[in-house]
This record gives structure tokens, C-alpha cells and sequence, in this order.
């Protein structure tokens, strides 16, 4: 059984054993004789409705996840495609000059994540900045004011995109957290008045069928 089924099950146990309280008031006396009142059906209730809200909101985050990821992989291959490119024509104009290709921080393979691949966009930047030599090259060989802002938009697209996941993954796991606390809480409760449940319908297989318990 996956972790998912785990839960929609213990929902539905829920459900069932409260339906089958309010629907059937001869076992709610009988439950009140063995302790469960009315409060713990209320506390109850309302312990099932928070799970069910709480796994609403996980499954909204974990959603929301799932497209800031598909967005920022999008944005990170746009970014890298571009700043491959530019490395490509770089190494050709300075004839693979390592030490002025290195000015430009393209060292050795281009990196595909966020961690490296940012700051080799910074690294640029600041490299073609600092040796206007270098960026007069680059523009002689397509690779102009324009393209290279271009280039610096697809970076920080990617950068908005990466912190966005970042920002999605963190929320997904405070609901997921939120999620567990109320349902471990839901199965306290459930535990608890499905054991008293059982000592006060004994024998009565019919009666705790209708609170959702199979008979042992």
C-alpha cells in the first residue's frame, strides 16, 4: 500500500466511524456508556477536518511545486542553450586562449545547475566589464551589446525561476509537515475510540460494521 492510499484510508475510517455514530443514536448511547461523549466526538470531527484540509493544502503545494520545477528546468535550459553558445563562439575568437577565456569565467566545462551556472553568468558580466578588449571581440563575432544582454535576461529569468522552486519545495514541506502532525493526531483519536468501540459492541459484529470496524 502506498503512503497515499495509507492516508485516503485513514480519512475514510474516519468518516465512517463518525457517519456511523450520527447516523445510529442507539450507538452513540451505547459509546457514551463506555466513554466516548460527545466532546470526543466533536474533537473528533473536527480532527478529520483539519486532516482533510491539511492534505488539500500538501496537495496544492506539492502541485504548485511540480510547476515552479517544470518552469524553472524550462528557464534553466534557455539560459544554459544561450550561454553555451556565447563559450562556443568565445573559444573560437580567442583561439583558446585559456588565461583570457578564464577573464570571462569559462573554465572547463559549463556547468547545468543553479549552484554554478549563475555565476558563471556573473563571472561574465563582470569579466567582459572589466576587459572591454574582450567584449569589442565578442561583438566583432556576433556576440554584441544586445545578444549579450539577451543572454543576461535569460539568466536572470533562470535566477527568478531557481528561487521560485526553492520558495515552492519549502512551502511543500511545511504542508507536508502539517499534513503528518494532523494526521497522526486523526490517528490517535481514531485509535483510541475504535478500541473502546470494540469493547463496547463485543460480540456485535453488525453494530461495528456500521462504525466501519471489521469484526475480529
Amino acid at each position: 500500500m502506498t503512503e497515499r492510499q495509507r492516508i485516503l484510508l485513514l480519512l475514510d475510517e474516519g468518516r465512517l466511524f463518525l457517519d456511523g455514530i450520527s447516523s445510529n443514536p442507539d450507538i452513540a448511547a451505547q459509546l457514551d456508556l463506555f466513554g466516548v461523549k460527545s466532546e470526543d466526538v466533536t474533537e473528533g470531527t473536527l480532527l478529520l477536518e483539519t486532516a482533510r484540509t491539511s492534505v488539500t493544502q500538501q496537495d496544492a503545494a506539492m502541485a504548485e511545486q511540480k510547476l515552479a520545477t517544470e518552469a524553472m528546468l524550462k528557464a534553466l535550459e534557455t539560459a544554459y542553450s544561450a550561454y553555451t553558445l556565447l563559450c562556443e563562439v568565445a573559444r573560437a575568437a580567442l583561439a583558446g586562449d585559456k588565461t583570457k577565456l578564464a577573464l570571462l569565467g569559462i573554465v572547463g566545462k559549463t556547468p547545468r545547475t543553479a549552484a554554478t551556472l549563475v555565476p558563471r553568468g556573473a563571472a561574465l558580466t563582470e569579466g567582459l566589464a572589466a576587459h572591454p578588449e574582450l567584449a569589442q571581440l565578442l561583438t566583432r563575432h556576433g556576440q554584441d551589446a544586445a545578444a549579450l544582454a539577451a543572454l543576461q535576461a535569460k539568466f536572470a529569468a533562470f535566477a527568478a525561476a531557481d528561487s521560485q522552486q526553492q520558495s515552492a519545495k519549502g512551502a511543500t514541506q511545511r504542508a507536508t509537515a502539517a499534513q503528518n502532525e494532523t494526521l497522526k493526531d486523526l490517528k490517535a483519536w481514531l485509535g483510541k475510540v475504535k478500541r473502546l468501540a470494540r469493547a463496547a459492541f463485543r460480540g456485535d459484529k453488525q453494530q461495528l460494521e456500521k462504525l466501519g470496524i471489521v469484526a475480529r
